[in-house]
């Protein structure tokens, strides 16, 4: 699964932002959206139906659904 790269590449030994040759890649784009994502779910953004994961008690499952968002979000940046 594509995770969209480094969110925030940072070159540590040169201090070059631009260069991701001996960079800490830190969390992925997907993981910083997810966490974006998990925020909305949690102050009651409305979500389309087909990207809420429910758990066995029929309880939303938040996780699964912002790494759904997320996964929809890389997907969407990839035909730009």
């Amino acid at each position: 699964m594509k995770d969209g790269g480094p969110a925030f590449p940072h070159d540590s030994i040169n201090q070059n932002p631009g260069g991701f040759a001996d960079c800490e890649p830190g969390m992925s784009l997907r993981q910083w959206y997810a966490g974006q994502a998990l925020i909305g779910l949690l102050l009651g953004a409305s979500v389309p139906t087909g990207y809420v994961k429910y758990l066995s008690g029929g309880h939303v499952d938040y996780p699964a659904t912002a790494h759904a968002i997320a996964d929809a979000m890389i997907k969407e940046g990839e035909t730009k």
